[in-house]
């Protein structure tokens, strides 16, 4: 589990990595659904793979500024500077882009990730209202699958009510971080966070999927 935390603070890495095997947790009443048009809008991207539809939703953003130490903490200025030259990109900040993937088969709606919801920063959590531009509903979808538990991911899955925002979704995490996540005081000494820092990812993410 550390591994990935310390993945993620790496300058190369802002892709969502495949999990093993899944725990389900306890589904709710199904709810009947249109498949929208396949029409363009700046707040999403829709393709298909084969028969199913697939929508990339974008969430908000992060602005990291200076980029170091959270990004690339092993690389020398210097280097840091030469990769995002070479990249075409400004070396005094990194914006971090949040997008979460729906993928429509046509029976059901699986949401890949939740965004941060009504977590921080104030730049994103914008993903209920994306999916209605869209053309879905929350109670449309009927999974709800967590890469991993972190604000980005999770923070979408409950509403500033309490309330699950996805009511009628199945959701799936997996084994391994849901064992680590919800124990009461996940080792998270190998990461970059402060001390009050630590104590807020551990205790929202324990709190989120707790509350599922």
């Amino acid at each position: 589990m550390n591994s990935n935390l310390s993945r993620r603070q790496a300058l190369g890495l802002l892709g969502v990595g495949a999990a093993a095997s899944a725990v389900g947790l306890p589904s709710r009443v199904g709810a009947k659904k249109s498949k929208p048009a396949d029409r363009s809008n700046p707040r999403f991207y829709r393709f298909n793979v084969g028969d199913f539809q697939l929508t990339v939703f974008n969430d908000g953003y992060k602005l990291f500024q200076p980029i170091q130490p959270f990004w690339a903490p092993q690389a020398s200025p210097a280097d840091l500077n030469s990769a995002l030259e070479e990249a075409f990109l400004p070396t005094d900040h990194v914006i971090a882009y949040y997008n979460v993937l729906l993928i429509d088969t046509g029976k059901d709606v699986l949401l890949c990730d939740t965004g941060f919801g009504k977590l921080m920063p104030a730049t994103a959590g914008h993903l209920a209202s994306q999916l209605t531009v869209a053309g879905y509903r929350p109670n449309q979808i009927t999974a709800v699958f967590l890469s991993h538990a972190h604000p980005d991911h999770f923070g979408g899955l409950i509403g500033i009510d309490g309330k699950p925002v996805f009511p009628s979704a199945q959701c799936f995490v997996n084994e391994t971080e849901w064992n680590f996540w919800t124990q009461k005081s996940p080792d998270l000494s190998k990461t970059l966070l402060n001390d009050e820092d630590k104590k807020t990812y551990a205790q929202r993410a324990r709190e989120t999927l707790l509350t599922l």
